[in-house]
């Protein structure tokens, strides 16, 4: 090394190499030329390097977290479940008070609140008008498509003014009395007519009251005919109250489904939790439906009873009115007001308050009064306590995935939830070992 280094300087001081300054000959001033040339050229690098590291850094630690946290022993398994959970309700918690924010524009099934709500004012709807079994009559004998009211009637004695309905009332009333002493109508066949009776609620309920006499006078009514008529006149009841929550169920069942797709990132993870809750979440829909049962059971295995100040009032205004039509009918008609009062109307007008058909009309008074009071009562019962207790509260499906029910999981039980499979074991460990040596290069890049 040391002749090299002679035999170079030797030459460089002979012929045209002697006007060369000394810094700019020989190997070892070359070497250092170069090594500061290259340092130049890294130095000019190094922010473009540092960002493509530090990018790198980002982007591996983002697929780690959506590995979520290393469950390599129980406490740490408890740990990523009990975040979930809670992550999980206070979203159930947003989206039950209606403040879904960002939620709102995900999916449609996240809206439970909105839907429940919607669910429930349909399910009143149908039921006021396909809930009972015949139609109620207003006090001309004209039937009534959904539950009557008073207010109803009202409208019905303005459209009934005129000579042809005062016509068309005595006709109906006529008829409903022949039938009801046996006699035919003319005309009609004979199938026909048994259908329009068995339709008509004022035959059924005096077909109900012969068939139901018991020890009681013939003046008095059997309670337990008045109970059996409602119960067969509300029978419809069940079946559509039980679709309507069979439609809450399903509702809510979607709700959990898309939240969980939101809330565990993980879909094995996601998969084994909903398999866990599966036995749990159908034991308290179970409940739900046992609740239910319950209330359908208040409503029609016991007595009638109510303390709704309604029911005394509707059935007062409706016999109120009935009456009043009465005897606007007998004794205001145009034959009576030119001849007087005969004594064959006023027997006429004294048969309607005794006998059977005034029974039959007292009773559908007192059904009319009671159904739309009882009706509801258990539309809002079936909504409070199946929907909004058993299904949306704190101890229904929708609420069953929280921190307390991870608190109760033994330690296998937690391990088959998270344990990781192989593949992505593999994953996380060759992106922690991607990540450990960007974040060595780049502190190597910062420090020149």
């Amino acid at each position: 090394m040391e002749q090299r280094r002679q035999r170079e300087i030797a030459f460089f001081n002979t012929g045209q190499w002697k006007s060369l300054e000394k810094k700019q000959v020989g190997a070892d001033e070359l070497k250092a030329f170069l090594s500061r040339l290259l340092y130049q050229q890294i130095q000019a690098k190094v922010p473009e390097l540092s960002k493509s590291i530090n990018d790198m850094i980002m982007e591996t630690r983002e697929e780690l977290e959506g590995l979520g946290d290393a469950r390599d022993d129980a406490a740490e398994q408890r740990h990523y479940l009990t975040m979930l959970a809670t992550s999980y309700q206070n979203q159930v918690t947003r989206c039950l008070e209606g403040n879904l924010g960002k939620l709102a524009t995900k999916n449609r099934a996240l809206r439970i609140r909105a839907l429940t709500q919607n669910l429930n004012e349909e399910f009143a709807k149908i039921m006021k008008v396909e809930g009972h079994t015949r139609n109620f009559k207003n006090i001309f004998g004209v039937d009534r498509d959904i539950v009557h009211s008073i207010e109803n009637e009202e409208d019905d004695e303005l459209d009934s003014e005129g000579e042809d309905a005062e016509r068309e009332y005595t006709e109906r009333e006529a008829a409903r009395r022949a039938d009801a002493n046996g006699e035919d109508a003319k005309g009609e066949d004979a199938k026909v007519q048994d259908a329009k009776r068995e339709k008509d609620m004022y035959n059924w309920i005096r077909d109900s009251y012969k068939a139901s006499r018991g020890p009681e006078l013939k003046v008095l009514i059997n309670p337990y005919v008045v109970v059996d008529l409602f119960r067969e006149q509300a029978k419809g009841w069940r079946s559509i109250a039980k679709g309507h929550i069979v439609r809450v169920v399903d509702a809510v069942e979607n709700f959990n489904s898309e939240l969980f797709k939101i809330v565990v990132a993980d879909e094995t993870v996601r998969r084994r939790i909903k398999m866990k809750l599966a036995q749990d979440t159908s034991n308290k829909i179970l409940v739900a439906y046992n609740q239910f049962e319950v209330v359908v059971a208040r409503e029609f295995d016991g007595i009638l009873q109510t303390v709704d100040e309604d029911f005394e009032r509707v059935f007062n205004e409706r016999k109120t009115r009935r009456i009043s039509h009465l005897v606007r009918t007998t004794f205001c008609s145009g034959v009576a007001a030119a001849t007087g009062v005969s004594e064959e109307v006023l027997q006429e007008f004294i048969k309607c308050f005794g006998g059977t058909e005034s029974i039959v009309e007292e009773i559908h008074d007192v059904l009319m009064a009671y159904y739309p009071v009882a009706l509801k009562r258990f539309v809002a019962t079936v909504n409070f306590e199946v929907i909004e207790e058993r299904l949306l509260g704190e101890e229904g499906p929708i609420r069953l995935f929280r921190p307390e029910y991870i608190a109760k999981l033994t330690d296998e039980e937690l391990c088959d939830i998270t344990r990781e499979d192989m593949e992505v074991s593999e994953r996380r460990r060759g992106l922690q070992i991607r990540l450990d040596l960007a974040e060595k290069a780049l502190e190597a890049a910062n420090s020149i």
